[in-house]
């Protein structure tokens, strides 16, 4: 994934960012997200922030995935708020 870029709202700094969140798998079938950094649906500033991701599976065996979000910031002139449109991914052991 290359990331999220959202512009934020004239007048703002900030803007509420949303995605699908990742899974895992393994061949065990079971891989469950240990910790998120970040949250679909959280407000982020004007800038890069770096989304992680960790899933472990039962062995203990650990994946990360990380993906930036990234907020411009909306210019006067500018009347529409962009979102991106994300695609689903899965991490894979």
């Amino acid at each position: 994934m290359n990331g999220i870029t959202v512009t934020a709202p004239c007048d703002t700094r900030q803007t509420t960012v949303t995605w699908i969140e990742p899974s895992a798998t393994d061949n065990s079938g079971t891989a469950t997200l240990q910790s998120r950094s970040h949250s679909p649906g959280q407000m982020f500033n004007v800038g890069t922030t770096q989304v992680t991701y960790q899933f472990v599976d039962p062995s203990g065996n650990v994946a990360t995935y990380t993906f930036p979000v990234i907020v411009t910031e909306g210019k006067e002139s500018q009347n529409v708020q962009v979102l991106s449109v994300m695609h689903y991914e899965k991490v894979w052991f």
